[in-house]
């Protein structure tokens, strides 16, 4: 998009004066330089099997973990897979985009939708981390429910095979 900033409709109210002469300095003088907004993608429905659409980061694996592995950030910097059955190992903030070794580079999805065409959930149903802690199974719709367990929302299900992926920071612990 190019464009021309020609007015400034704004209130500003003064904290910084060094901040205030800048904005006023851009509100009367024309700029005339092409803006380029770089690096933004649109998340966008996963179209085929074992993808995701959203934000994305790479991260060290700890151990062998798979599509759809819902990880936390270890002491350590590495990712490990969660595991509801202590406060220490959830935290679930990552999910596996792909099979991903251990101790290899990885891409994980930190927010967006995810699809894969094994999972069955019910749609609308929210979905937690689990108490199992194993490749494979970090994902439930049933809420973790023993004796300091975990309940983190992970995300909800949007079809029967994809879920929009949100991990919430906020976790209750059984006791």
């Amino acid at each position: 998009m190019t464009g021309k900033i020609t007015e400034l409709d704004a209130t500003i109210t003064p904290i910084d004066t060094d901040l205030v002469e800048i904005v006023q300095d851009v509100a009367t003088t024309p700029v005339n330089k092409k803006i380029t907004i770089a690096n933004i993608r649109k998340i966008t429905a996963v179209p085929s099997d074992v993808s995701v659409s959203g934000l994305t980061c790479t991260l060290n694996a700890n151990e062998n973990q798979a599509f759809g592995d819902v990880c936390y950030i270890d002491a350590d910097g590495q990712a490990h897979l969660i595991d509801a059955d202590a406060i220490a190992s959830m935290s679930g903030l990552f999910m596996a985009t792909a099979s991903i070794s251990a101790n290899a580079d990885g891409v994980y999805l930190a927010l967006g939708f995810a699809r894969n065409d094994a999972w069955n959930w019910t749609v609308g149903g929210l979905i937690y981390g689990t108490v199992t802690g194993t490749t494979g199974n970090t994902l439930s719709q049933t809420a973790p429910t023993g004796t300091d367990d975990v309940v983190q929302i992970m995300g909800v299900a949007t079809h029967a095979d994809r879920i929009y992926f949100n991990p919430q920071l906020v976790q209750v612990e059984h006791t």
